[in-house]
This record gives structure tokens, sequence and C-alpha cells, in this order.
């Protein structure tokens, strides 16, 4: 039952069956296993990469919330007398289009100074401050026309789909590391874990394992099914919860298989 394949088909030899786990614990060097957790790991970050590109979004009112608060109906109704073609604004007059004095057209870089959180409309971009301390200059693109909006929430759906535009790279990248993040820890907890938990039926002698080098192993392949599984679930449907469900749950499906086939002996 003990596989003489090489690295890294013996990997998935073993993984096939509860009995081979068990029994081939001790074919793979501590390099082998290393690489075993990346594969793991890189597989749960495909859905990830998948889902990334085919639905990013971004709502820029998260990270700016007072400067979003002053784009109301009022400012709308106002920017509508300054019409934006081809990225470029048609109207050149300077002046505040909200009482609070806190977004204008064509500002001077004096009067926007003085504003804590806001907008100010220029000929070819808008600059946008809010007092969290995020600033952003965000050029105009041709399928931005305010004068077509009708309410505030497209002007602020708007908004954010210009500064996506020009910052897709760095949003994705963003995103991709804070799910890495979690999967990476989710990963690190769920074989450390397990196989130091596994590793103390040595100390009460309920098992045939006797290094926690062999608890690793086995915990590892026992993820091989659970992963993959996990892997086509979230290309199929995405959730970052789901996800990691099915993959704790197969491990313990597959431990628990484990011991009902060999009771974690050799004999």
């Amino acid at each position: 039952m003990k596989s003489s394949l090489p690295f890294p088909n013996n990997y998935f030899y073993a993984m096939m069956t509860p009995k081979r786990i068990f029994f081939n614990r001790n074919q793979f060097k501590k390099w082998q296993l290393l690489v075993i957790f990346i594969f793991l790991t890189m597989a749960l970050l495909i859905p990830v990469s998948v889902n990334l590109m085919n639905h990013l979004t971004f709502s820029l009112e998260d990270i700016m919330p007072q400067t979003f608060k002053y784009l109301d109906d009022e400012v709308l109704l106002q920017l509508k007398e300054y019409p934006v073609e081809h990225g470029e604004m048609m109207n050149s007059n300077r002046r505040y289009l909200n009482s609070e004095q806190s977004v204008g057209v064509n500002l001077t870089e004096k009067q926007f100074e003085a504003v804590d959180s806001g907008v100010n409309f220029k000929m070819n971009k808008m600059l946008l401050k809010d007092k969290s301390g995020y600033e952003f200059s965000v050029n105009y693109t041709k399928d931005f026309q305010p004068q077509f909006f009708n309410s505030k929430k497209e002007l602020h759906q708007a908004i954010s789909e210009q500064w996506l535009k020009q910052n897709q790279s760095f949003v994705f990248f963003t995103l991709f590391l804070m799910n890495a993040s979690v999967i990476f820890i989710s990963m690190l907890f769920l074989v450390m874990g397990g196989a130091f938990f596994l590793y103390l039926g040595k100390t009460f002698q309920l098992s045939s394992v006797r290094s926690y080098q062999e608890s690793l192993t086995i915990i590892l392949l026992s993820l091989g099914f659970s992963t993959l599984l996990a892997t086509i679930v979230g290309l199929l449907y995405f959730d970052m919860t789901i996800v990691l469900s099915i993959q704790s749950l197969g491990l313990i499906i597959m431990l628990l298989m484990i011991f009902l086939k060999t009771k974690f002996q050799d004999i």
C-alpha cells in the first residue's frame, strides 16, 4: 500500500483512500510537506482570483463617508448645469454647489484647501478629499456624464466606478492580499493545530503515529480531497465562509474514516 512513485505523484496516490493516507505517513520529506502546504493554499486562491476578476467592485463611499454625504440631490441638481462630454466639462464657471461650500466646480487650490471633506469638479478631473485622510484625483472618462444622472445614488456609483477604473490593479491586489491572508492563516491553524491534536495520541499510546512530522503528513494528505472540492465549489459559487467550511468539514470526515479503517494503528 506504500507508494514508490516519485514526488508529487506519490501525494496524489496516497490521498486517494484513508488507508493509503495513514500508511504513507513516512513517505514525505520536510520540504515536500512545505510544497504540499503551498499547493493546497494556492488551490484555494484560484476561486478568489477568478471571483475578483469577474466581480471586482468597490464603493468609495465606504472609505470617504463624509465626502459622499455632501454629494446629495441638491449638488446633483446644480451639477447638471455643468455637462461633461468626452471627459471634458463644458462649463468653466467657478462656484460652490452646496450651502456648506464643501462641493464646488473649478474651485481654486486655496478654496479647496479650506475644505475638510468635499469634491472639486475640475474641467477634466475631480478632486476628492475626506476627513478620514483619503485624497484622490480622478480623471473623467467618456462615459462620465453627470447631466444624465437621476439620483444621488447614480452619482455615487458613477464616481466609485470612475475611481475603480483608474485604480483597478491596486484594488485587485489589495483584496487578493486580504483574502490570501485569511486563507493562509486558516490553513496554518488547520494544519498545525490538527497535527498537534493528532500527535497527542502518542502521549496516551492511542496510535502508531510517532512524530509530529507524521501527524503533519496525515493532515496534509487528508486535506487533499476537501481542498480540491472546496476549490471547485468556490469556482461555481464563491463564498469564503463556505469554501473554508467545506475544507474543514472534509478534513474531519477523512480523519474519522482513517480512524474507522485503521484505528490509527499499523497493525
